[in-house]
């Protein structure tokens, strides 16, 4: 079972990071990833892996790449693993999962709910801390792979989303992966950038990342767990976020982002 800590401050919270990942793999210089969800019960499954929207993916992912050129620059044909981190970033159903490497950042999206000042919090939320070293060790990875080596396992999963999985290469078979893997992306949006995001990708188990590996030694040895916050105090934490400066135009910088910051700020009612 997954090992779960509940904090009512920022303080408690970077307390709580700091306490439980010192001796995560400093050495290699990698940083613990952050999840954050408004919903405590969310499951670490990518969004076209959820209630059969796997048979859509293809389909999906062809529609948005014949459109998005009308709309943004879009990344060379041939960069399959470019187009779904720009999917993925304007909420495109992907079997990416987003994390960043800010724990206020994700704590930002856990309380975002809060944003509407007089809203009721129905729920309480919750932050995945990850140590993506450690997950890639499954693959005996030492780091995170590429996602454009055409002989990867790592591309060849990313090749889900376009119905080829299964083509050969060169004449050979490249087996795609089973279990998620970590991924750092290409900057291909700026969104990317501000988030400091990266991201874990699903290979062929589509179940969610702690059933996977709950009786292995990434829920065992505590390189995935829980920081859950309690309903009532949401709203405060959301405060403290704004008046540290960690607000809606930070993490998505664009007019969307800044007009609702300034709802927020103002209090405005919508």
């Amino acid at each position: 079972m997954i090992i779960e800590y509940w904090i009512s401050s920022i303080s408690e919270y970077l307390d709580c990071i700091k306490s439980n990942t010192i001796d995560w793999n400093k050495e290699a210089n990698i940083r613990p990833w952050f999840r954050g969800h408004s919903n405590y019960e969310y499951r670490l499954i990518p969004s076209i892996l959820r209630d059969g929207n796997e048979n859509k993916e293809f389909e999906i992912t062809r529609e948005f790449r014949l459109r998005s050129p009308g709309y943004i620059e879009t990344p060379d044909r041939d960069r399959i693993d470019q187009w779904l981190f720009l999917m993925q970033h304007y909420e495109v159903p992907t079997r990416l999962l987003d994390w960043t490497e800010s724990p206020l950042f994700s704590l930002y999206f856990a309380a975002r709910k809060a944003e509407r000042k007089r809203i009721e919090i129905e729920k309480d939320a919750t932050v995945f801390v990850l140590d993506p070293y450690s997950l890639n060790q499954n693959y005996n990875i030492g780091g995170f792979p590429n996602t454009w080596a055409q002989s990867s396992s790592t591309l060849q999963t990313i090749k889900f989303a376009f119905g080829t999985q299964n083509d050969p290469v060169n004449g050979t078979k490249i087996d795609y992966l089973e279990d998620p893997v970590a991924i750092h992306p290409l900057c291909v949006d700026q969104r990317i950038k501000a988030q400091k995001s990266c991201f874990t990708l699903h290979g062929n188990d589509k179940r969610d990342i702690v059933k996977i590996f709950e009786e292995k030694y990434l829920i065992k040895e505590k390189k995935l767990f829980k920081i859950s916050i309690h309903k009532e105090d949401i709203q405060n934490i959301y405060r403290e976020l704004d008046e540290l400066g960690i607000t809606e135009s930070v993490l998505f910088p664009s007019l969307d982002g800044l007009s609702k910051e300034l709802k927020y700020r103002y209090d405005i009612v919508y």
